[in-house]
């Protein structure tokens, strides 16, 4: 074998596909390119040492370096459109960042841990599951929330949600070592970072940095999973907070008890949001919804 098909070598090959796999043809097809830059940059995170670059082939970290900064500034505008007003988060008369973290894995909360003490971040408090997240962000009311988006009891997403409510002032961070689909489903949740967890530990002390100061960080390689998102969508937070609830099975008594409306406030918000879907039914809604990755 001398490695060569048609006439070109392996490299020359490799060299001609990355030509053609531009930025703008990454805008264009997103479906296929943003699963695969997920992929690359996540092997690019992993065998990079001290800093350097990783085992990519040189054309493939050309549209690593190239493809994703352009998808991440996409995101970022889609994700600034989908954020309220905030408050911006507190910190210490010093200037110090206070932070709560949320995970139900002992090493992964220890290493994390160190890494925010190190970047001299004031970690007031930890939880192992949603509810107790919740509590702490309400009781501590921290700058940042760093949460595990696959929480017990209380998903990433929702303890999001209740402290966008409960205690807007903190910023939380979303991350994730699962498909990072998922998070493109926790858009609307009101947190300001999406970050994940083979992020380098630079990034992580970035993010809090970042969302402390009163901005949002998005991960580059999830740009592309935040792109599809309920900002493309004439949807009204309080009506994909209706629809979260009827994917719960939630009747429009129960949805109003939970969200302080009544009854018929409720059903004529259900009207709206199946007409903004082109649906007939509350089960065309939600599955329509949850299709389209409107929620979680």
């Amino acid at each position: 074998m001398n490695g060569r098909t048609d006439g070109l070598s392996r490299e020359e090959r490799i060299q001609r596909a990355a030509e053609r796999f531009t930025p703008d043809l990454v805008n264009r097809h997103r479906a296929g390119t943003d699963r695969l830059l997920f992929h690359l940059s996540a092997i690019e995170r992993m065998t990079a040492e001290d800093g350097g670059r990783g085992a990519l082939e040189d054309s493939f970290q050309q549209l690593v370096d190239e493809a994703l900064p352009v998808r991440a500034s996409a995101a970022r505008e889609v994700l600034s459109q989908a954020q309220p007003a905030r408050p911006r988060p507190p910190l210490r008369e010093d200037g110090t960042i206070t932070c709560v973290l949320a995970d139900d894995h002992p090493i992964v909360t220890e290493s994390i841990a160190q890494v925010l003490v190190r970047s001299g971040v004031d970690l007031l408090g930890r939880a192992v599951d949603g509810e107790k997240a919740v509590e702490e962000i309400v009781r501590l009311r921290p700058s940042v929330a760093l949460v595990d988006l696959r929480l017990p009891v209380l998903d990433g997403a929702e303890v999001a949600r209740r402290c966008a409510r409960e205690a807007p002032e903190t910023a939380v961070i979303l991350y994730t070592g699962a498909d990072p689909v998922l998070l493109s489903g926790a858009l609307e949740s009101g947190a300001r970072g999406f970050l994940l967890k083979e992020a380098p530990i630079s990034d992580l002390a970035r993010a809090v940095r970042m969302v402390a100061q009163g901005g949002i960080y998005l991960d580059p390689a999830l740009a592309g999973f935040l792109m599809d998102s309920p900002a493309r969508h004439d949807l009204t937070r309080q009506e994909l907070e209706i629809l979260r609830l009827l994917a719960e099975g939630c009747t429009n008594e129960q949805v109003g008890k939970r969200l302080f409306l009544s009854p018929e406030t409720v059903r004529t918000h259900v009207r709206k949001l199946m007409a903004k879907l082109n649906v007939h039914t509350r089960t065309e809604a939600v599955a329509t919804a949850l299709r389209e990755r409107l929620i979680a």
